[in-house]
């Protein structure tokens, strides 16, 4: 009998529920990208390829809790989109953009706490900042584009929610016939989400907060300092790896990031230094989509093995630039991200216990 792989190196199965994920996340990752290469409008993909990551919010929630979910996450993207339009107008200094990404990350995990996100912090609202507004842009030109990315969020609402037409939510387990559970793994995998409305009053919660602020602007200024570009993959590994408050697991995390990282840029290189036409890079995008979402939830350093030759296409689609210094850049600012992530996280370890032994023993009082 052949032995089974551990389940940090591939999962034993993926379950309906992963399925629905991945495909409700590659549909709204690749129809508004379809239309706009269709159109000629590649120059507007930016706007639409961030707002699509909403859909990544809500994976395996009840409908009722979903609806929520998806409002909130929606609402966060095109109140950045509109920040990172307007920040385009009117071009940051390296100071300024260094200020709003730490404060886009430090309410990422205050937010995230409150509603119960999966993902967890703003890992996507940081990144969509971070280019679009890094993409000059004339004031007049701003209604049209923020009109593109609600659009692109409403899509999100619509493909998250369609499964509520499509089937009921499964009824609780034991009612589930044993054949259906056997045939649909992940059949009653749906599951009530419990908000925490005093997050915002959790000191954890703010210490957390704070740690991640103050790593995201640390790793902009080491990357920006040793000479390389892109500071803010730098800032993104650091929010993707933030740890939740009352958790300190972010060390194995840090080191598959790393890892499928170093992996996804060999699959980027691949990829994109075929020079393949747009409409090949799109439904590129679309595959790699699908595939994040089908392996993320389940073994990190495999999702990111996709999560990076999607990220990288979609920003080169967006700015088309020299690929050897895009794959370098991507590489080591992830390193230096994990690498100043685990020092503020270590430095901060001795306060973060007394906030959690603080908070275990207030309530006991």
């Amino acid at each position: 009998m052949a032995r089974r792989l551990p389940d940090w190196v591939w999962p034993e199965r993926l379950g309906r529920v992963d399925v629905e994920a991945a495909v409700r996340a590659s549909i709204c990752a690749l129809l508004p990208l379809v239309l706009l290469v269709a159109c000629g409008r590649g120059d507007l993909i930016v706007y639409t390829a961030f707002p699509a990551f909403t859909s990544l919010y809500g994976r395996g929630e009840r409908y009722r809790d979903r609806i929520v979910t998806l409002l909130v996450a929606g609402a966060g993207f095109v109140l950045v989109m509109s920040l990172a339009m307007l920040a385009a107008t009117v071009p940051l200094d390296g100071w300024q953009a260094t200020a709003v990404l730490a404060t886009l990350a430090a309410a990422g995990v205050l937010v995230s706490e409150r509603m119960q996100w999966v993902p967890f912090g703003a890992t996507f609202h940081v990144f969509a900042f971070a280019v679009v507004s890094s993409v000059p842009l004339a004031p007049e030109q701003v209604p049209g584009r923020l009109g593109l990315s609600m659009a692109t969020v409403a899509l999100c609402l619509v493909v998250g929610m369609a499964g509520l037409l499509l089937r009921r939510s499964p009824p609780p387990v034991p009612r589930v016939p044993r054949i259906a559970r056997r045939a649909w793994p992940g059949f009653a995998a749906l599951r009530e989400v419990r908000r925490r409305p005093d997050a915002w009053r959790d000191p954890v919660a703010w210490w957390v907060a704070g740690e991640v602020a103050v790593a995201v602007a640390l790793a902009i200024v080491v990357v920006e300092a040793l000479g390389f570009g892109h500071a803010y993959w730098a800032a993104v590994t650091v929010v993707a790896c933030m740890p939740r408050p009352h958790s300190r697991h972010f060390v194995v995390k840090t080191g598959h990031r790393v890892v499928g990282t170093a992996l996804g840029v060999l699959v980027a290189g691949a990829l994109l230094g075929l020079q393949p036409p747009a409409w090949v890079l799109v439904l590129a995008v679309g595959a790699l989509q699908f595939a994040t979402e089908l392996f993320v939830g389940r073994v990190y350093w495999l999702g990111n093995v996709f999560i990076t030759p999607l990220a990288l296409t979609v920003g080169y689609l967006a700015q088309v630039s020299a690929l050897a210094p895009l794959l370098v850049d991507r590489l080591v600012d992830t390193l230096i991200g994990g690498l100043v992530l685990l020092a503020v996280e270590f430095a901060g370890r001795p306060m973060a216990r007394r906030l959690l032994h603080h908070a275990v023993v207030a309530p006991m009082r």
